[in-house]
């Protein structure tokens, strides 16, 4: 389906084939859940929610620019992709908890410094010239929610890596998924900032293998 969408033969044929592996895998989370019975079933279900608000974030877009032509940002489809962006990072540090009851301070420190890392760079790339963008206020906050759950969304990445014990498919799925989001937001970031960013771009890749 990932590979497809970039063979259909117009935006607004994709625009509506985009959002189909995104509620497949809300249904897969929810149906892994009920199949194998996790001893603590919590953090999947805020997954599956935490996704279902990226999909319907996905829909409003599409709603706002194909019916109504407007252009949607800021719109209540940030407030789904942010809440969404939320909940799943919130979910996966659940997750990386429960499997380390004792907590890990030395790994917390390690995804500490990545991320403090990744966002000097990103301020100065993404952040800073959003701030100087002669842009509403609500605007630039809203431009700015993202790179700094990105970069969140990153170090939670870097926890993961660095947790000792066995990691199970499920996570190493899961641990894929936020890579391929991350190699998607921050090439999307600055295309946005040139008005590069196109229905259809290669850059959407990353999403749809994330939701894959």
């Amino acid at each position: 389906m990932t590979v497809g969408y970039f063979l259909l033969p117009s935006p607004d044929l994709q625009d509506f084939a985009y959002q189909v592996p995104g509620m497949l895998s809300v249904v897969a989370v929810l149906a892994g859940v009920a199949i194998h019975r996790p001893a603590n079933p919590w953090p999947w279900l805020l997954l599956a929610v935490g996704l279902a608000l990226l999909t319907t974030g996905d829909w409003t877009w599409v709603v706002l620019a194909r019916f109504y032509g407007l252009e949607p940002f800021p719109s209540i489809a940030d407030g789904f992709y942010l809440g969404g962006m939320g909940l799943t990072v919130a979910a996966v540090v659940w997750m990386v908890r429960g499997r380390i009851p004792g907590g890990d301070r030395a790994g917390v420190l390690d995804a500490l410094i990545v991320a403090v890392g990744v966002g000097l760079v990103s301020w100065t790339f993404l952040m800073a010239p959003i701030v100087a963008d002669p842009a509403s206020t609500h605007e630039i906050a809203f431009a700015l929610a993202y790179p700094m759950l990105d970069i969140l969304l990153l170090g939670v990445l870097v926890r993961i890596l660095l947790a000792p014990g066995p990691r199970e498919p499920s996570l190493t799925f899961l641990m894929g998924a936020l890579v391929a989001y991350l190699a998607a937001d921050f090439p999307f970031a600055i295309l946005a900032l040139s008005d590069a960013y196109y229905t259809g771009h290669i850059v959407e890749a990353g999403w749809l293998i994330g939701n894959v």
